[in-house]
C-alpha cells in the first residue's frame, strides 16, 4: 500500500470543501482509475456535471489524468487520485484552513447521510448481523485518556481495513465518522 498523501495545500483543502467533488475524490480512490462516464455512473451523476470539477481537481493536484489508446477512436481519458491514501486531517494545523476543513467535514457528513438515506430504497441494506451495512452511531461520552487512545486505536484499525484493497471485493459502501471535543458544559452529567 502507497504512503498516505496529505492534503494541506489550501487550494486542495478549499476543492474537498465541495460535496460533489468529495465525492469524485472518493469514488475514484475506492474504484480505481475510472472514464468520465464509468464515474459518472457510479455517482449517479450526468458526465457534464461532472467533468469541470475533475478539471479543477487536475489543476489543483488531487486528481491525475492519463490517456488510454483504445482500439478505436480516440483514446479514453482515465482519471485517479494522486493517490490511493489521501488524507485532509492535518490540514487543520494550518489555522487558515480550518474553516475550509469544518466546510470539509460537513461536505462528508452531508454525504454520508444521503447516502445512508438513499439506503432504505431498494434491497442493498442489512441491518442486523455480521452482514450488516446500514448503520448510523452518534454518542455523546467522556473517555479518559486511555480510553481516548483505545478509540483512536481503533478507528485508525477501522481505516486500514477500508483502505486496503480487498482480494474479494463486494459492493461499494460509505463510511464516516467523526471525532470532536465538545465544550466541558456539553459533557454527559455536567451541570
Amino acid at each position: 500500500m502507497s504512503e498516505t498523501y496529505w492534503i494541506m495545500a489550501r487550494e486542495q483543502v478549499e476543492a474537498l470543501a465541495s460535496p460533489v467533488r468529495h465525492d469524485i475524490c472518493d469514488r475514484l480512490a475506492a474504484l480505481g482509475p475510472l472514464s468520465v462516464r464509468d464515474l459518472s455512473a457510479a455517482l449517479g451523476r450526468k458526465p457534464t456535471s461532472i467533468y469541470h470539477h475533475l478539471e479543477l481537481m487536475v489543476a489543483v493536484g488531487l486528481v491525475r489524468s492519463s490517456e488510454v489508446q483504445t482500439s478505436r477512436g480516440r483514446p479514453k481519458i482515465l482519471y485517479a487520485t494522486v493517490a490511493p491514501r489521501m488524507r485532509m486531517a492535518r490540514a487543520s494545523e494550518i489555522p487558515e484552513n480550518r474553516p475550509l476543513v469544518a466546510k470539509g467535514a460537513r461536505a462528508a457528513a452531508s454525504t454520508a447521510a444521503s447516502d445512508y438515506a438513499k439506503a432504505f430504497d431498494g434491497g442493498r441494506r442489512v441491518n442486523i448481523g455480521e452482514g450488516r451495512n446500514h448503520w448510523f452511531f452518534r454518542a455523546v461520552a467522556s473517555p479518559s485518556p486511555a480510553r481516548l487512545a483505545r478509540i483512536n486505536t481503533l478507528l485508525d484499525e477501522l481505516a486500514e481495513l477500508v483502505w486496503e484493497p480487498d482480494p474479494e471485493p463486494g459492493p461499494p459502501m460509505s463510511i464516516a465518522w467523526f471525532l470532536s471535543p465538545l465544550d466541558a458544559g456539553d459533557a454527559p452529567g455536567e451541570e
